[in-house]
């Protein structure tokens, strides 16, 4: 089904373009229009006549994919997904954010050999399945509460062949068949503020998960906080609640949400790694990258949690086109970088908090 991080086939595509990213980017995060080209599996699948672009404000946390098909169809069973991708040390599309600052307090998922493993491959964050808009274009927006998207130097698209179903896919990503550099991008216009309103959508049953402290957690002074999730796995939302009961975060760090997969060596619940998406080509081209990207656990940021009206902490993530049926838990990390503006590790930090998804 897929595996997360490397890109080494949308590399070679990329490497030049956004090797000046941060350089771009600076501080100055603006509004970007990303041209989206076909990557050398495009055509194997029959989609190298598709054209299309992605609009991102990266100070927002905001991203808006189109793509156009120019009569082109996809293959039977299978779903469009898009990406942003930040390197890995061992490369990627783009200049690599991953760094220890994260970890004052504790390697992410209790295992220094998970932390390399994640370090090494390049990170993917999932924006959702596009869907047909109203114009006959496949499209999807994303956007993430109280974060920014400045690590990111990649948009790319997957064809996810086990189509995203309800039964557990594979949530990494699949093959890769567009990819534009951030570094690349024009700046956007009115035009593709398309598609930023929320949406409305029936939620469905959601399942309660309460959050416990991890061993870690009294390292920064957390052992008294309590959590709550809601996930509502068949419309891809979360709701989060934590109480900090009078603790406070460490100076310039946040928690942040995470739904966790297991990886081939272990993690949290049951492995959905497979090999599913890939009829079309492999994900990241090289046998290493998808050995590490295979072996650790697959975390989707949920955002950072914020103080809301009441006094405790919250936060609402949706991914549209999507469903949250592979995930077994609910993670919370101290990230003591901030992840503000100037080019934060977009990986976990320190897990403090942690809840099973059903009976695990």
């Amino acid at each position: 089904m897929r595996r997360v991080t490397g890109f080494v086939v949308v590399l070679a595509l990329l490497t030049v373009l956004v090797s000046v990213a941060g350089a771009q980017m600076g501080g100055d995060l603006g509004s970007w229009r990303v041209a989206l080209d076909a990557t050398p599996f495009a055509e194997g699948a029959g989609l190298a006549g598709v054209t299309g672009w992605a609009h991102v404000q990266p100070g927002d946390g905001y991203v808006h994919i189109v793509l156009e098909p120019n009569g082109a169809e996809l293959p039977m069973g299978a779903v469009l997904e898009g990406w942003l991708v930040d390197a890995g040390l061992n490369g990627g599309p783009g200049v690599t954010n991953a760094t220890a600052d994260d970890q004052a307090y504790g390697t992410p998922f209790g295992d220094a050999a998970f932390d390399v493993l994640v370090s090494a491959a390049p990170y993917a964050l999932s924006t959702g399945g596009l869907s047909v808009d109203e114009d006959g274009n496949w499209a999807v927006t994303l956007q993430v509460p109280a974060y920014n998207f400045s690590p990111y130097d990649a948009v790319v698209i997957t064809l996810e062949s086990d189509g995203n179903s309800a039964e557990g896919f594979d949530p990494r990503p699949g093959t890769p068949v567009f990819a534009g550099a951030i570094a690349d991008a024009e700046e956007a216009d009115m035009m593709d503020l398309m598609g930023m309103g929320g949406e409305m959508m029936d939620m469905g049953m959601g399942v309660e998960v309460a959050l416990e402290t991890t061993p870690l957690a009294a390292n920064a002074g957390l052992e008294g906080i309590t959590g709550s999730a809601t996930v509502y796995s068949d419309s891809g939302s979360v709701e989060i609640t934590i109480d900090l009961g009078g603790a406070e975060l460490p100076e310039g760090a946040v928690l942040e949400g995470w739904l966790v997969d297991a990886g081939r060596f272990g993690g949290p619940g049951v492995s959905n790694v497979s090999d599913d998406d890939e009829a079309f080509g492999v994900p990241f081209g090289e046998a290493a990258f998808d050995t590490i990207v295979e072996a650790a656990p697959y975390a989707l940021s949920t955002g950072v949690v914020v103080p809301d009206d009441m006094g405790t902490l919250h936060l609402s993530f949706h991914v549209s086109g999507y469903n949250f049926s592979p995930y077994d838990a609910v993670v919370i990390t101290l990230e003591s970088d901030g992840n503000g503006f100037e080019g934060f590790d977009p990986r976990p930090g320190t897990p403090v908090l942690a809840g099973a998804i059903g009976g695990m």
